[in-house]
């Protein structure tokens, strides 16, 4: 996991990066392409950008068990990749709330979310304030996917959302049993 950097079992440790760059890292069989957290790890990353990052899950970044934080500011997550979920970001069980302010251009994921993968976020709330654009899923949404996100809070806003191409009959949003304003 983490095909450049790796926070596994931080336990409630804060972590900041500002104007990072990750170009073509590789975790082809695991999650996070290029950054993988896990465990009760507090993010914020702003100003980065992640291009052409592959991985099974998160083509660019993949978080577990976060307790929150933000992917920000002038973050950009171009052309990156996920033979599975999340083309550029998955997120899995996070416990509190994460803003996701970004652009991502044309990433892909071969099953569900071009851009963004959700699942099990029993928790947290989610603000989504980015803009979506030529990002595509070969089962699912070309921009964000939600499964088994029940009590999660969603909120989107003043997102720019075009040209995400669908393969199948699925929004550019989907979701399953979540809340969203």
């Amino acid at each position: 996991d983490g095909g450049a950097v790796c926070f596994n079992h931080n336990n409630n440790n804060w972590i900041d990066t500002i104007n990072g760059i990750y170009e073509n890292n590789e975790a082809l069989n695991g999650r996070g392409g290029a950054v993988y957290f896990s465990d009760k790890i507090q993010i914020d990353y702003i100003e980065s950008t992640y291009t052409s990052n592959k991985a099974k899950f998160g083509g660019a970044i993949a978080i577990l068990g976060s307790l929150g934080g933000n992917i920000g500011g002038l973050t950009k997550f171009i052309n990156n990749e996920a033979n599975d979920s999340g083309g550029a970001v998955y997120m899995q069980t996070f416990i509190s709330g994460h803003t996701l302010f970004a652009d991502y251009t044309s990433n892909s994921a071969t099953n569900l979310g071009g851009a963004i993968y959700v699942v099990d976020a029993a928790n947290g709330g989610i603000t989504f304030n980015g803009r979506y654009e030529g990002n595509n899923a070969g089962a699912g949404s070309g921009v964000v996917d939600f499964s088994d996100a029940t009590a999660a809070h969603l909120v989107f806003k003043g997102d720019y959302i075009a040209n995400n191409p669908k393969t199948t009959n699925r929004a550019e949003i989907s979701t399953i049993k979540q809340n969203i304003d």
